[in-house]
């Protein structure tokens, strides 16, 4: 009796024991209620939003483990997110888009299989990828970050990280990069290391030196502000797109270069600008130097011309048939007449401010120039992708409605792209098929270069990576 009351006692025992585990294993397969975690409420809707569930119903860890991508951006939403407490849980996340937010921290160290992590136009004074060594991209833009390690990010190919307070970046470790935009205040930049780079743009840094005699990859270079006096790109034979603007040049050697088909140098201190070896140059904007004068006669598949507020007497466009778009405000004309070969049935803007006065400059309020509304001009983007992606009218106006973006002629309905400006910072988010001409604030952009990248979704489903550069006027 007594065994038996003894082996009852142990089973009731072991019982009690496999429950305990068992109750243990539960949690640990996911059962634990993690709705608390979710400290702001935006985020909480928009994670019982993701898991098909309704506030009280908790939120598991398990609903949230096998999660791989999640898209939390609110460029153009007035309620903003200002915690993502939680995130940790997602562990299997792939993906994270949170720009736009109001963030202030973001603590992504355990979602360790991150390879996409975009938290532009944020608060962010730090940001610790150190566990994140499967990125590839990185976006983390229009924050106050003062430093960023990526030497574990080994595997990056695209870093954006303009717009912050960042003194120095080290990127000798990321071997991998294709794009890199550094938009800060560096004084040195050292980018040896990344033979791959195709796009680089290290606008409003106040560097004093540039060495891309390495990079004979690039194909897109933006140059902007800082004391910068010159630049040799003797070895970027593939460049296509080229902005050097705001620096010290007073030349510019672009005899080797002659796949340039996009060139904007404007507000510099060039007194000369030869580009009779650029034959491919579809625009040109040199405006807001000191030139006396350009010889265009070699560039004979110009389409805009801009070389206003320059000191140019004459100037001769008699090989520039298709030309559609010229300014030349604000130089030495005496009349229309010293701007010879002027087909004016071909372009479609001729802005003329007659200057009698060759000791004053005109700088009264320039006229914006019309676009043809029919006109659907595709750039050839960074990594040439199918030419289905076009937009229009491009360029376009600062007045028109919008500009629209097309797959194979037709108006595209799911995409998600950025707009950037030409010295890489981020300008707007895109969610549709047209872009408002706005910036995520909601202010109007200012005349200039945008580069238009990132998914649209193709008819089968698939999300293809897409890039084409935008004129403003």
């Amino acid at each position: 009796m007594k065994l038996r009351a003894r082996a009852g006692w142990m089973m009731m025992r072991l019982a009690v024991a496999a429950a305990v585990i068992c109750g243990a294993a539960g949690a640990a397969a996911g059962q634990e209620d993690i709705t608390d975690k979710f400290k702001d409420p935006i985020f909480r809707t928009a994670v019982y939003k993701l898991i098909k569930k309704t506030a009280p119903a908790p939120i598991l860890d398990s609903d949230v483990s096998r999660i791989t991508s999640l898209d939390l951006r609110r460029f153009n939403d007035s309620v903003k997110i200002s915690d993502l407490s939680g995130i940790e849980y997602f562990i299997a996340l792939d993906s994270l888009s949170c720009g736009g937010n109001q963030l202030t921290a973001l603590d992504v160290s355990k979602n360790t299989a991150l390879t996409y992590l975009n938290c532009l136009d944020n608060q962010l004074t730090a940001l610790d990828v150190s566990k994140n060594t499967a990125l590839t991209y990185l976006w983390c833009g229009a924050n106050q970050l003062t430093a960023l390690d990526v030497s574990k990010n080994t595997a990056l190919t695209e870093l954006w990280c303009g717009g912050n307070q960042l003194t120095t970046l080290d990127v000798s470790k990321n071997t991998a990069l294709t794009e890199l935009t550094c938009g800060d205040k560096l004084t040195t930049l050292d980018v040896s290391k990344n033979t791959a780079l195709a796009l680089l743009a290290v606008g409003n840094n106040p560097l004093t030196t540039l060495d891309v005699s390495k990079n004979t990859a690039l194909v897109m270079l933006a140059v902007g502000g800082g004391q910068l006096t010159t630049l040799d790109l003797s070895k970027n034979t593939e460049l296509f797109w080229l902005t050097v603007r705001g620096t010290q040049f007073t030349t510019l050697d672009l005899s080797k270069n002659t796949a340039l088909e996009w060139l904007v140098c404007d507000s510099n201190q060039l007194t000369s600008l030869d580009v009779s070896q650029n034959t491919a140059l579809t625009q040109l904007y040199c405006h807001n130097n000191r030139l006396t004068a350009l010889d265009v006669s070699k560039n004979t598949e110009l389409k805009f011309l801009r070389c206003d507020d320059n000191k140019l007497t004459t100037l001769d466009v008699s090989k520039n048939t298709a030309l559609t778009m010229l300014t030349v405000s604000g130089n030495y004309f005496v009349s229309e007449k010293d701007v010879i070969g002027l087909n004016k049935s071909i372009t479609t803007t001729f802005i003329f401010d007659p200057q009698n006065d060759p000791n004053k400059l005109l700088n009264s309020a320039r006229v914006t120039p019309s676009a043809r509304p029919a006109e659907i001009t595709s750039i050839s983007p960074v990594s040439p992708p199918p030419p289905v992606f076009t937009a229009g009218p491009n360029p376009t106006i600062r007045s028109s409605a919008a500009v629209f973006f097309y797959r194979n002629g037709s108006i595209i309905k799911n995409a998600t792209l950025n707009v950037y400006d030409a010295s890489g910072n981020f300008v707007a988010a895109v969610t549709s098929g047209a872009w408002d001409l706005r910036d995520a604030r909601g202010r109007s952009v200012s005349e200039g270069t945008y580069l238009v990248r990132g998914a649209v979704k193709s008819k089968n489903g698939k999300q293809e990576r897409v890039s084409l550069v935008i004129g403003v006027r």
